[in-house]
């Protein structure tokens, strides 16, 4: 089972950053700063999740090079949604968006 790979990790990416944007300042203004890192957690281990479902599929997979290519394209395309939700989490870990 690829496709939550596919289609649910790059809506999961755009989830993640309008959701941190949408809630820093309610939470900032609450003092409540540190719940900002429970959008990005979240939605990284359900990206995770969908990947490694694509994994497990491009396994399942091994003799039909179709059905292998389209596996392949998600376990890159999780991969990708992975990485990015872990760069825009870096800076809020970094540099608070609570201070200044």
């Amino acid at each position: 089972m690829s496709w939550p790979a596919l289609l649910l990790a790059p809506l999961l990416a755009l989830l993640e950053q309008a959701l941190s944007y949408a809630l820093s300042t309610p939470l900032c203004q609450r003092q409540l700063g540190a719940l900002l890192h429970l959008v990005p957690a979240s939605t990284l281990l359900l990206v995770l999740v969908c990947t490694a479902l694509a994994l497990v599929d491009w396994h399942r997979r091994a003799g039909r090079p179709a059905g292998r290519f389209v596996s392949g394209m998600a376990l890159g395309m999780g991969g990708l949604c992975a990485l990015t939700i872990a760069a825009m989490w870096a800076p809020i870990g970094w540099l608070s968006p609570c201070t200044g």
